[in-house]
């Protein structure tokens, strides 16, 4: 009997009783081997060979034992342990030892040694185990689970059959040899329905094998769910489409606060609408048997707030006629205020983050609206507000900016003379009151209940025993006694019942975020000193420092961003909100030992002096925190804001708020989506009140992640799945019937959304409907809606599109392709040195609008590559070597040119040739080019280049030309060669002639 507690043993070893344990083959360094035996307990005196006897053996039988002694071992646990040695070593066949009396003869008796339990007289061993170093255990033989059944006869299965008819016949053949008696085949008969059914149900679980063997591999996959699923194991997302936006611009005749929720636009035409054209419905219209439209909804739910004189803003133009907005355009000036009025009737209310767009309202020439060209619109997010007069006019003013991303792309007419009487025409203006739509509408959307989703119950629990173990120790806690039928659980995967399901993007995406706090942060020092000299000057007793002794006082208004309801304080005094930002800063200790109190002018003047000395511990935290949001992390206002609070000001706080409108990124953006990162617009909410959100995938969630994906199956209806408990947490059952969840989403989605410009031209309310809005329209088109995915095109780009993603850094060229895609980066170059005991990769680069790359982008170029660079390099980043030249031409003039006329041309062609986006990284400068550039200039018969080298560095010298006439003189083999990390130039400035010098001389002409 195999048993898979031995209970028996313990009792055996408690009650006085001998019994043999164990037998291990053991070979000594010398080759001798021997049996060890271990007792329960201890071993009884008087043992000798004559009480031992082994049995067994195929080949080799009849082994005895020579002699019998205890174990000599130290270890006081090794006292129940003897020694034996044998005249032969047995097979790999098993053996018995038995513990005996001695016959009569002196050998082994048949009897037990007396004092020995019955059932551990003897112990089963082999003289070769074939599990040698391994904890071996009998195998389980228990109720359910134990003993291997009795052979029977070999079934033979015909793999073979796979549909109905040669399974039907299969068990038919099978019936006949087990059952030869039975011969009836008609179909009435109760076997043959048997027989049938059985057949029916072989070939629909055959008809699934292929299924779910045809649904294995991408090739052959035809479900898109499956194709999705093995396309993320190659790291490639396949989408299911994306939303499109637009912005939309609102004109009213008083300010007003539209609440968040309450409103949403249509694109329902004006004739489609009983008894005129209103762009405002209430929710008694809204909810009429109107046609078929178009929903778009806020992107972000907030509070809007409409101000009258944002539906149309007037662009400065300094008293100038006939004036326009060049393309790359980022700032404008905006009238703000009719012209002497006070400060404070200013009508303008923009702020950082506001959205404008800009457009042609008329033709130029022609004074006419249908005459203005529609392509000129662009929105704009406004990065910079700044008050100010035109004191020439006495005319209020708001200076505004935006980032280089939104630079205009066409040049924007502003004013100019036109019309039957050429008059002065307003053709540009700017349009604010701007909100961002999202195409798609909310099922649960003004009071709208939300879907229900029914909640699987679960199943009852039947506590029962746990199954045995055959190693290790046993599992004494209850189980689950259901059966294991079937092996996998049915997970949780609900369907929503209305397609399609809109899928949208994150906005604004966390590293927008990210960034934008990360540039805020980075002029935080700088914005504390201004506002201590901001303080220093409200003082009004001393002059500037640096000014000559005895000079006049020098003054400044306070900082708009700190406004003063009290009245103003007595020169010489510090206002209380000051010293209070000063204490916060510095710390009242501080302010105490400078003597802030009775010597404020000597105070601020010193805290300037010592600033960074004074608050090192600060800005090393502000370096910590820069660098973190430079990584991608958001800085939270409860969190990272409440510190730069305690530091730095409540205004720091404020201002660094995840959801401000100035950290959402460039307008241009916005609308551009990228669908592989869009997610379904969903939100459910189980029966605990716990909400749950969409992700890409559960690859990186944890057990307690309320997530789920989100698949669109062919027919576009879009299946929830959520995890196991492992990745993700698994969706709670119900803990009686009838529970229900609720699904919050929107539908629409696809190139269906996007609509035309002026095509948006309505707005209906929930509540209460908004009779001062006059006019709704999207002066752009609506962009970013793509339709699903196709199957097809998946299968062909997946296998190949990990080859087209660069994820490592390895060679000079991956640098620079990594370093080139960091915003505000123009180019990269990049190249591998050896420094005598490793490489380090040296990269260059260029930035935008300035020819010397700032430090903080050096700093983020360098954290990007350390994602990617190869173990072993090490890493320098700097700006793009400038290599000025000293070039000089003998250029001949054709007789009917003016000499001085052709040169300003050849010197315009120069410029152009040397601009910074015509020049890359080790581009060498040849001479062919040069006077291909010069002769291209209509007037230019001859040209020839007659001095070419880099600037500073004569013949010979380091880094220098070779000497005149030798053999790598650039003018004897027509090229100047640069570094690769270095970049030609030639501005040919008087003002700036380290920046390169360009030598003409014209011959003829006149």
């Amino acid at each position: 009997m195999t048993c898979a507690d031995e209970l028996r043993r313990v009792k055996v070893r408690h009650s006085g009783l001998f019994g043999l344990d164990s037998v291990d083959t053991v070979e000594d360094a010398d080759g001798s081997r021997r049996l060890t035996v271990s007792f329960l307990g201890p071993a009884p005196e008087g043992l000798g060979p004559a009480n031992f006897r082994v049995d067994g053996g195929r080949r080799v039988t009849g082994v005895k034992v020579l002699t019998a002694s205890r174990s000599t071992a130290v270890d006081p646990q090794l006292e129940s342990r003897m020694e034996l040695t044998v005249d032969r070593w047995g097979d790999l066949s098993a053996y018995r030892l038995s513990v005996v009396a001695a016959d009569p003869l002196g050998g082994p008796g048949t009897d037990p040694y007396p004092g020995f339990d019955p059932r551990y007289d003897s112990v089963d061993f082999s003289f070769r185990p074939e599990c040698a170093g391994l904890d071996c255990a009998q195998a389980c033989c228990s109720a359910g689970t134990g003993c291997a059944p009795a052979d029977g006869a070999a079934v033979e299965i015909d793999y073979l059959a796979k549909d109905y008819d040669s399974f039907r016949q299969l068990l038919l053949d099978r019936l006949s040899l087990t059952v030869p008696d039975w011969v009836e085949r008609h179909v009435p008969d109760l076997g043959i329905a048997l027989v049938e059914l059985l057949a029916y149900e072989g070939d629909r679980l055959s008809y699934r094998q292929d299924a779910v063997a045809t649904e294995a591999y991408l090739d052959t996959a035809r479900l898109r769910t499956s194709v999705r699923r093995h396309a993320r194991l190659v790291d490639y997302a396949m989408h299911d489409g994306c939303t499109a936006r637009a912005w939309v611009c609102l004109e009213t005749d008083e300010d007003l606060t539209l609440p968040a929720g309450d409103f949403r636009f249509a694109t329902l035409p004006p004739s489609a609408l009983p008894g005129g054209a209103p762009a405002v419905l209430g929710t008694e219209l809204g909810r009429r048997n109107l046609p078929p439209y178009q929903v778009f909804e806020p992107v972000v739910a907030e509070d809007v707030e409409l101000y009258r004189e944002h539906s149309t803003i007037h662009l400065w133009t300094w008293g100038d006629a006939e004036c326009c907005l060049p393309a790359g355009t980022t700032d404008a000036v905006f009238v703000d205020g009719a012209p002497g009025c006070d400060p404070s009737q200013r009508i303008l209310r923009l702020r950082p983050g506001d959205v404008v767009v800009f457009e042609e309202i008329l033709g130029a020439r022609t004074g006419e609206a249908a005459d203005a060209d529609r392509t000129h619109r662009q929105a704009v997010r406004l990065t910079s507000v700044t008050p100010d007069v035109d004191r020439l006019y006495e005319q209020p003013i708001l200076r505004v900016a935006w980032a280089r991303e939104d630079a205009l792309a066409f040049p924007l007419c502003v004013t100019s003379k036109g019309g039957p009487r050429c008059a002065d025409l307003e053709v540009g203006v700017a349009r604010g009151n701007v909100v961002l739509v999202e195409h798609g509408q909310a099922i649960d959307w003004c009071l709208q209940p939300p879907e229900p989703i029914d909640v699987p119950e679960a199943p009852p629990r039947e506590s029962g025993c746990p199954p045995p173990s055959c190693f290790g120790c046993p599992d004494d806690d209850p189980v689950d006694a259901r059966p294991a039928y079937p092996p996998l659980p049915l997970r949780f995967a609900p369907a929503l019942r209305k397609w399609p399901v809109s899928q949208s993007t994150p906005f604004p995406a966390a590293e927008t975020v990210a960034t934008a706090q990360a540039a805020w942060l980075l002029g935080l020092p700088a914005r504390a000193r201004a506002r201590i000299t901001a303080i220093w000057r409200s003082l009004g007793t001393v002059s500037a420092p640096g000014s000559a002794p005895g000079s006049a006082p020098t003054s400044a208004p306070t900082p708009r961003s700190t406004p003063r309801s009290a009245p103003a304080p007595a020169p010489g005094t510090l206002d209380p909100d000051d010293r209070a930002y000063l204490a916060t800063v510095f710390g009242a200790d501080v302010l105490t030992r400078f003597q802030l109190d009775t010597q404020p002018d000597q105070a601020l003047r010193t805290l300037l002096a010592r600033f960074d000395e004074l608050l090192a511990a600060k800005l090393a935290r502000w370096t910590d925190l820069v660098r973190r949001a430079r990584a991608g992390y958001v800085l939270r206002f409860d969190a990272e804001g409440w510190e730069i609070g305690q530091s730095w000001g409540e205004p720091e706080r404020t201002a660094l708020r995840e959801d401000s409108p100035a950290f959402r990124g460039p307008a241009s953006g916005a609308t551009a989506q990228d669908p592989r990162a869009a997610l379904p617009a969903v939100r459910l909410t189980d029966q605990d009140g716990h909400d749950w959100l969409p992700l890409r995938d559960l690859l990186d969630s944890g057990p307690g992640d309320r997530a789920f994906v989100g698949e669109t199956d062919d027919d576009g209806v879009l299946w929830l799945r959520f995890g196991d408990g492992r990745n993700g947490a698994a969706f709670p059952a119900a803990d009686a019937p009838g529970v229900q969840a609720q699904a919050r989403y929107r539908v629409g989605n696809g190139r269906t959304g996007n609509v035309g410009a002026e095509a948006i031209s309505l707005i209906v309310f929930c509540s209460t409907r908004q009779g001062a809005i006059q006019a709704v329209r999207n002066p752009l088109p609506a962009a970013g809606g793509v339709d699903p995915e196709p199957v097809d095109q998946v299968r062909q780009l997946a296998p190949v599109e990990i080859t087209h993603r660069l994820l490592r850094a390895v060679t000079a060229a991956d640098y620079a392709a990594v370093a080139a895609l960091t915003p505000e980066v123009r180019r990269a170059a990049a190249d591998l040195r050896w420094t005598g005991s490793w490489y380090e990769a040296q990269v260059a680069i260029e930035a935008f609008g300035t020819e010397t790359a700032p430090t903080y982008l050096l700093d983020a170029v360098r954290h990007d590559l350390f994602r990617y660079r190869r173990v072993g390099h090490d890493l320098a980043v700097f700006g793009a070597e400038l290599v000025p030249l000293d070039l000089a031409l003998r250029i001949g003039v054709a007789p009917e040119y003016l000499t001085a006329h052709v040169e300003a041309a050849v010197r315009k062609a120069f410029a152009t040739l040397f601009a910074p986006d015509a020049m890359v990284f080790g581009d060498p400068v040849r001479s062919s080019r040069l006077v291909a550039a010069a002769v291209s200039v209509p007037g230019v018969r001859h040209a020839e280049v007659t001095r070419l080298a880099r600037l500073f560095s004569g013949p010979g010298g380091p880094g220098g030309p070779a000497l005149p006439g030798a053999l790598d003189d650039p003018l004897t083999t027509g090229v100047l060669p640069i570094g690769a990390l270095e970049v030609a130039q030639l501005d040919d400035d008087p003002a700036r002639p380290e920046n390169g010098v360009l030598d003409l001389t014209l011959e003829g002409g006149r």
